[in-house]
């Protein structure tokens, strides 16, 4: 029970890194984007009408469910991985920055980090730092390893940063 406990109160600023991850992933390595971007739609248009109540949040998210499943449809298959890249790494890259802020800059708000806190001890600042560490190295390892050399999107900056084998150094001729 203890563990569901720290899994559901880390779940908020890690299951969007998670949830990032995740879509990048696919947007990279596979062909389903138009799937996903479908099933995406459909759950944020699903979402919108059993739970959103203001006009302005339950519009956004209809236009934006519909949009998906427009691009999914109609427009080509470059498009609809662009826009799951772009949704995959904002979703990442927006995990440490919640976390940042949440935890580290504004630390009198009730956050799950005071609750962690208060749980299983230490402080909130200790747990939005070790979240903060662990989203930044999942985030760099994900850049590192899953948009390099063998994605449909190379990177060649992280291409210069991954090892290379060595080669022999060739031996000088002797002149004469």
């Amino acid at each position: 029970m203890q563990i569901l406990r720290f899994v559901i109160m880390s779940a908020g600023y890690l299951g969007s890194l998670c949830l990032g991850v995740g879509l990048f992933l696919l947007a990279l390595h596979s062909r389903f984007d138009r799937v996903v971007m479908v099933l995406l739609g459909a759950v944020l248009v699903m979402v919108a009408v059993a739970y959103m109540r203001a006009p302005f949040a339950l519009l956004f998210c209809l236009g934006s469910g519909a949009a998906m499943v427009i691009i999914a449809y109609y427009l080509p298959a470059e498009v609809s991985d662009l826009a799951l890249r772009v949704i995959g790494l904002t979703s990442m890259l927006y995990a440490p920055l919640d976390i940042l802020d949440d935890t580290l800059r504004r630390t009198h708000v009730e956050s799950d980090a005071v609750l962690l806190a208060r749980q299983f001890g230490g402080s909130s600042q200790m747990w939005g730092a070790l979240w903060l560490v662990l989203s930044l190295a999942v985030v760099a390892l994900c850049l590192r390893f899953v948009a390099g050399r063998d994605s449909n999107l190379p990177v060649p900056v992280l291409d210069k940063m991954r090892p290379r084998p060595r080669r022999p150094h060739a031996r000088p001729r002797n002149r004469r």
